[in-house]
């Protein structure tokens, strides 16, 4: 079976961009592991709403959970 899919190694259900429970993982958590496997989707992610972005990391700071 060869066909062209691949995958990353990292364990998730559902949507990417979901940060339900995160604050339950150890590190490297799934932001810390998408700033490394998908950059421009963690940038958009953690970016600002006022930036375009989802406002992440705003979110995560008031959580105290690290995504850097």
């Amino acid at each position: 079976m060869g066909g062209g899919c691949r995958t990353t190694g990292v364990n998730r259900t559902g949507c990417m961009f979901c940060a339900f429970g995160v604050h339950l993982q150890t590190e490297p958590n799934k932001f810390q592991q998408m700033k490394v496997t998908h950059p421009q989707i963690y940038d958009y992610c953690i970016r600002d709403c006022e930036k375009g972005g989802l406002g992440y990391g705003k979110i995560c700071d008031f959580m105290g959970v690290k995504y850097k």
